[in-house]
């Protein structure tokens, strides 16, 4: 285990060598929580989104930011693939407070009675590579944010959906290739079969690109005739 570890930091090493900190990287070296989260106030006050629409499915998906910000992605980035799980907190933030705003403006709180919480889970084997799951941990914090607001009642589930298929990244596959990758790969949990008619769930995801992970998640729960599907993401 610890010769492991010492080729993994010089094999970091290297890699840093090779690929020199991006200007955006070493801005999030110096910066505090606080002036982070003004920073990104003002992101997200100067962004006018055109919503994406899932193909073939009259479901809109919302974001809080642009992913095409160096700055955004870097942080993505970073929680992703550099164990920076503390960016969780941040995103939990302003996806908790997208999510309460947009049922606010659209009067549809008092309409509905409760949400299911939930995310597009990882599949276990990832979940081990990378010693968690980003879009877990970004709902532990939106359900904290929104518990602690008071302002919509919610009823968390972290084992709504599960990925029983181990795949190669979507950021991996080009357009053609990503929906053939993500086919079928997501299931119901079985003790939720039969059990969500009439429900309104809330289903959070990191990045949104194509839209095809999240339509494969609407096909399933379609057919359980929930009511309405809300679809979150960081970035799009």
């Amino acid at each position: 285990m610890e010769i492991r570890k010492v080729l993994l930091s010089v094999y970091q090493k290297i890699i840093e060598l090779i690929f020199p900190e991006s200007k955006e990287a070493i801005f999030l070296k110096n910066i505090s929580n606080f002036d982070l989260f003004k920073i990104l106030n003002e992101y997200k006050k100067n962004y006018l989104f055109k919503e994406i629409y899932v193909k073939n499915k009259n479901y809109k998906i919302h974001s809080v930011f642009f992913y095409k910000n160096k700055l955004i992605k870097e942080m993505i980035s970073q929680f992703k693939f550099k164990n920076k799980k503390n960016y969780a907190d941040v995103f939990g933030f302003f996806m908790a407070e997208k999510i309460e705003n947009f049922f606010k403006n659209k009067n549809e709180i008092d309409f509905y009675q409760e949400f299911i919480l939930s995310f597009v889970p990882v599949h276990e084997k990832r979940k081990k590579e990378r010693g968690f799951d980003q879009c877990e941990l970004i709902c532990d914090s939106i359900f904290k944010n929104i518990v602690k607001n008071g302002k919509l009642k919610v009823r968390y589930e972290k084992k709504l959906i599960e990925k029983k298929i181990y795949t190669q990244k979507q950021s991996w596959k080009n357009k053609n290739d990503r929906q053939k990758n993500i086919s079928g790969v997501f299931y119901l949990n079985k003790k939720f079969e039969n059990k969500l008619i009439g429900q309104n769930i809330i289903l959070i995801d990191d990045i949104v690109t194509t839209g095809y992970t999240a339509g494969e998640i609407i096909k399933i729960l379609d057919r359980e005739n929930i009511k309405r599907i809300f679809i979150f993401t960081i970035a799009k």
